[in-house]
């Protein structure tokens, strides 16, 4: 099967990425629109500047994180993001991780590859 065109077929969706690293964060971005072209892309470098963006976006496909759950949790980013019926991917080093996550939350250790995030996004559009 040609990827491109498999790419093409995938429905169009909008993510947010927290994360203070430009470089990261920029990959990322890079490796969601290339694999879901006409996808929009939000990128922040925190949980506050991710709380106002937030508040300007309706719906929200799949937020990525670089925070701890209880962060995410404490600071209302959670919530935020889960009343706009997004899913909340946690990006974090192997010591991190966290044992109780709930229903929309996914954790992804560091360090991943671009094929684990295109995995996360896939596994979160066969669920829908």
């Amino acid at each position: 099967m040609d990827i491109s065109s498999d790419a093409k077929a995938r429905p169009a969706a909008v993510f947010l990425i927290v994360e203070g690293n430009p470089v990261i964060a920029s990959d990322l971005a890079e490796t969601i629109q290339g694999e879901w072209p006409g996808s929009i892309v939000y990128s922040v470098p925190n949980t506050a500047s991710a709380l106002r963006q937030l508040d300007a976006m309706p719906s929200l496909t799949l937020a990525f994180v670089n925070s701890a759950a209880a962060e995410i949790t404490g600071s209302g980013l959670a919530d935020a993001i889960l009343m706009r019926e997004g899913g909340i991917v946690i990006l974090k080093g192997s010591h991190s991780v966290p044992t109780d996550l709930g229903e929309g939350w996914i954790y992804v250790g560091r360090p991943y590859s671009s094929a684990s995030i295109i995995s996360v996004i896939a596994g979160h559009f066969a669920k829908a």
